[in-house]
């Protein structure tokens, strides 16, 4: 029905960039995603900053835990460090799951 016409571009015009027929790029609109500025990233709902800082609060701990176990394996206090240890081992996955709980909670309206 429709009959498309095949350009053919000798190879070394294609690699010089010489071609006739260039075609048409079409425009990235980055004024179309909405929020993607400096101003828009600091200007946050409540609900956004509470998760922003448990995220950085949880890392924060994380973090922490992991300095101190460290520096007390280095001075030679293994039994501190094994109870930071043995600590941050249940209360990580323990957090994780009840705040996976929490959002599916929340997310089925509050039961």
């Amino acid at each position: 029905m429709f009959k498309r016409k095949i350009e053919t571009i000798p190879f070394r015009e294609f690699l010089a960039g010489h071609s006739e027929k260039r075609m048409s790029h079409t425009p990235i609109l980055y004024s179309l995603v909405p929020g993607m500025s400096i101003e828009g990233f600091f200007n946050m709902s409540p609900e956004v900053a509470g998760a922003y800082a448990l995220v950085i609060g949880v890392g924060a701990i994380g973090m922490l835990s992991h300095v101190l176990e460290v520096n007390f394996a280095k001075v030679g206090l293994e039994n501190i460090a094994y109870v930071i240890e043995s600590f941050t081992k249940i209360a990580l996955p323990v957090g994780t799951y009840s705040f996976i709980l929490y959002v599916f909670y929340k997310l089925m309206g509050g039961l």
